[in-house]
């Protein structure tokens, strides 16, 4: 395969992919990774805006709804969770061979900042690519890791859509 075969986001999405795995976000703790999500989001044209379930779940923020209006009658619901499994303070990520590992004694994290990279490019493409697109609902949830802590504390109107994408990774 030729350079011309790898699509042009993807330095991009591997870009936002390591610099979400270097932030330290446990279960609990997800306040900072949430905070890059959401500029991400705001920046690719998307409302941002976090529900209240922070005191419920005992997450220092709340789960985060971005909404990316559409320009055909559709909703396309990409859900992701922005918390991951000990030890991930201090993620090394290492570029080799076309993969992604910790260099480290942490965990990587693609599980889920994966999911975040992937759902937060979605985003950018459809807003920077002047196709049509459904309306495209972000839905980062807080405490997955934990037993889905904060996707409980969700009201049916913030996973409402035609077509939901659910984004987990294993890693």
């Amino acid at each position: 395969m030729g350079d011309d075969s790898v699509p042009k986001t993807s330095p991009r999405l591997l870009s936002t992919f390591l610099d979400l795995v270097r932030i330290y976000s446990p279960s609990g703790s997800e306040a900072d990774c949430a905070s890059y999500c959401a500029a991400a989001l705001r920046d690719a044209g998307c409302t941002v805006r976090f529900d209240d379930s922070a005191q419920a779940t005992g997450s220092n923020t709340g789960n985060l709804i971005a909404v990316l209006p559409g320009t055909v009658p559709a909703t396309l619901v990409v859900s992701a969770h922005m918390d991951v499994v000990e030890p991930c303070l201090g993620v090394e990520p290492v570029v080799q061979d076309g993969r992604v590992f910790s260099a480290g004694e942490t965990v990587l994290g693609g599980d889920d900042k994966s999911g975040l990279a992937v759902a937060i490019e979605c985003v950018r493409h459809f807003s920077e690519s002047g196709e049509p697109h459904p309306t495209v609902k972000c839905v980062f949830t807080v405490k997955e890791e934990v037993g889905l802590v904060g996707a409980k504390q969700l009201g049916a109107e913030d996973v409402a859509g035609d077509l939901c994408l659910v984004l987990d990774a294993a890693g």
